[in-house]
């Protein structure tokens, strides 16, 4: 009985691991990504950095199961799916700078319009 725990514990702590290397993975992408836009501000478009992010949501995180699934007219998806896998990398970038700095699901949830309407008053 205990030796079964301690396999299924071995098992949960190599997909932990698995997953903090492909986090740490993804972290450097977007590093250098970040880096390299610094450098270069002038001479990149936004369509190469669409490109470069839907390069890295396929390699990093297009691979991890479940997978997001994502419902609406197939023309439009398959017209933009460099600009939603983009899209969807920056809200997984969110996801983990929000835990990073703090944030929980439950101030997001009960804090929403707080949230919302400190945003608006940044970009406004």
């Amino acid at each position: 009985s205990k030796s079964i725990y301690k396999e299924r514990y071995s098992k949960i702590e190599k997909k932990q691991s698995r997953r903090l290397k492909q986090l740490e993975t993804i972290e450097i992408e977007i590093t250098n990504t970040k880096n390299f836009i610094d450098s270069k501000v002038e001479t990149t478009n936004l369509d190469n950095l669409i490109a470069y992010s839907e390069t890295i949501y396929i390699e990093h995180i297009g691979i991890i199961r479940p997978r997001i699934v994502i419902s609406g007219k197939k023309e439009y998806l398959e017209k933009n799916s460099s600009l939603i896998r983009a899209l969807l990398l920056s809200g997984v970038r969110a996801s983990f700078l929000w835990s990073e700095h703090g944030g929980s699901k439950w101030q997001l949830m009960y804090k929403r319009n707080e949230i919302l309407n400190k945003c608006d008053s940044l970009f406004i």
